[in-house]
């Protein structure tokens, strides 16, 4: 007697995912004046000196 092995059901459905681009980090700052978030570039932050 022979026994087939079966394919688990999602694994045909499998697929890479799409190639994506790496996105440079980001930084909130809020704003004093109005009171609202302000997205800085992750390169024009300046650490503070301590």
């Amino acid at each position: 007697m022979t026994t087939t092995a079966v394919a688990p059901w999602g694994l045909t459905r499998m697929k890479p995912f799409p190639v994506s681009t790496v996105l440079p980090c980001a930084g909130i700052v809020l704003d004093p004046d109005s009171q609202t978030g302000r997205w800085i570039a992750d390169h024009l932050i300046s650490p503070r000196s301590a």
